[in-house]
């Protein structure tokens, strides 16, 4: 009797914490992605005040001045390009996990609603 009934709480707890652990991997694997996206983006927006610096150190006369100007113009361009892919990017991978989680929920429920429903038909047929 007290075997069933520490099976019966093992089971149950199995089923309780399986959703929580496949959120919690799922959770981990997003902060991944995170962390790969802000260090590609430190990288880059670094490389990008470089390159700038480096344009403005060339100036030198008027006309270094001129070509300065209009690359700032290709340069805001550019940068206001990468900001939106970057923003998009960063949007999928929000929207990425709340399908995930979505998911797992869903499953969660199900499992829990069939889990629920044999001991009943048990109790029926007995």
């Amino acid at each position: 009797m007290n075997d069933k009934l520490f099976e019966t709480f093992a089971d149950q707890t199995k089923l309780f914490f399986s959703p929580l652990k496949q959120i919690n991997q799922a959770f981990v694997s997003q902060l991944e992605k995170l962390n790969e996206f802000q260090v590609e983006s430190v990288k880059a927006y670094s490389e990008i005040g470089l390159k700038r610096i480096k344009s403005a150190i060339q100036v030198e006369d008027a006309q270094t001045v001129q070509d300065f100007a209009k690359s700032e113009m290709e340069f805001m361009n550019d940068l206001n390009q990468k900001l939106l892919e970057d923003a998009k990017r960063l949007s999928d991978i929000g929207n990425q996990f709340k399908s995930e989680v979505e998911d797992l929920m869903k499953e969660a429920v199900n499992t829990t609603s069939q889990s629920q429903a044999a001991p009943k038909a048990k109790t029926k047929a007995a």
